[in-house]
């Protein structure tokens, strides 16, 4: 998984417009590399982003049918329970999805997970009753210098 540096400087402008509170948007992947982000934001605090669907769907349907991931700015660092069911819905949705969270310690977290009924490996965080049916496993994770660009 990669991330192009036009995200890192797209995240970090998009920054400006929001001070502390939490944004986010959707995530372009192209060949396992995220190539750019969407903001998309209908609700946010400093602790909660809730995304709308104006920006995504106004996208080209080529692009739109390359949207497989989420971003959003953190108050903490790591994830949240609620940031593991979103990530685990969407990835039960696009089977799989990447996700990348700009953290308080300004690492931008990068995780790529998927879901499938071929795969027998468990992530630890997992939830007991998701062990019922296909398993959810985490392809890959890093953290990004987000000022760095790398």
């Amino acid at each position: 998984m990669q991330v192009k540096r036009v995200v890192f400087e797209k995240i970090l402008e998009e920054e400006k417009k929001h001070g502390d509170l939490e944004y986010g948007g959707w995530l372009v992947i192209n060949n396992d590399v995220v190539t750019d982000v969407i903001f998309d934001v209908k609700k946010q605090s400093e602790g909660y982003v809730k995304f709308d669907c104006k920006n995504l769907l106004a996208l080209p349907k080529r692009v739109r049918n390359r949207v497989n991931g989420w971003f959003h700015k953190h108050p903490i660092e790591g994830l949240s329970g609620l940031d593991w069911k979103t990530t685990l819905m969407l990835t039960k949705f696009w089977g799989e999805c990447y996700t990348l969270v700009l953290q308080s310690n300004r690492k931008l977290l990068a995780m790529h997970t998927a879901y499938g009924k071929e795969i027998s490996t468990v992530y630890p965080n997992f939830t007991p009753q998701l062990h019922i049916g296909p398993t959810f496993f985490e392809r890959d994770r890093k953290e990004f210098d987000i000022e760095k660009g790398k």
